[in-house]
């Protein structure tokens, strides 16, 4: 019996171990699967607003504070709801010459003729907004930042009280945002596993938006249709 053979027969055996235990190692990890993510924050928002009675009577932007909420569905698309709040006041006695005041609110008679004088007299008062909104997301990570765009639904709550009245209520209109949520460094990962930890990462946000309100007909009030630009922080849960 030749020495070769028992070396060959190890040889042998230990090939049909090691060789099907070096392929498993080289198959590429399975990926992780998806769960649920949650994200809240706080944004500062300017608006620029294009109603003329709006613009003339308060100003033609303003800036006001927004929470928001955002779950991630699937990877690439989450839902997010916003809400906001802001409030303007406008100085009673002030007046306007007439070719500056917006033709539905000049006052006239059945034949088009005015019935008021050349200037417009704007009532002092305050006007109180809460826009809504509810959003789906197309999201990407791109090196340390999350871009985000999509469409929504808005509605846009009024109040507004002058010296003349009261009038408030519901106008719905279509959103659009786009923006990036860059990832900083503020929270980071523990040294060593002490178990979940619940809040993942702090993110600087970047936004810029778009309200459109579609009013038909004559007399429909008011427009709050404006252009959104924001910057806040999001929180990663």
């Amino acid at each position: 019996m030749s020495v070769r053979s028992p070396i060959l027969a190890a040889l042998s055996a230990l090939a049909i171990l090691v060789l099907p235990a070096a392929a498993r190692a080289e198959d590429p990890p399975a990926p992780a699967p998806f769960r649920p993510d949650f994200t809240f924050g706080f944004r500062g928002v300017g608006e620029i607003w294009q109603d003329p009675a709006i613009v003339q009577s308060y100003r033609s932007s303003r800036f006001a504070g927004a929470g928001f909420a955002s779950l991630g569905i699937i990877r690439p698309l989450a839902i997010e709801a916003e809400l906001g709040y802001m409030r303007q006041s406008s100085a009673a006695g002030r007046t306007l010459p007439e070719d500056d005041v917006p033709k539905k609110l000049l006052l006239t008679d059945d034949a088009g003729n005015l019935v008021q004088d050349a200037t417009y007299a704007i009532a002092g008062g305050s006007m109180e907004l809460m826009p809504v909104t509810f959003s789906l997301l197309l999201r990407k990570e791109l090196g340390g930042a999350q871009v985000f765009a999509g469409p929504g639904f808005a509605m846009a709550v009024f109040n507004e009280q002058t010296d003349v009245g009261a009038v408030s209520g519901v106008k719905p209109a279509l959103d659009l945002k786009a923006g990036a949520r860059i990832h900083t460094r503020l929270i980071q990962p523990p040294i060593r596993p002490v178990g979940p930890k619940p809040l993942q990462g702090l993110d600087v946000e970047l936004l810029l938006g778009r309200r459109q309100h579609h009013a038909f007909g004559v007399g429909q009030g008011f427009d709050f249709s404006a252009w959104r630009i924001g910057i806040g922080l999001a929180a990663r849960l």
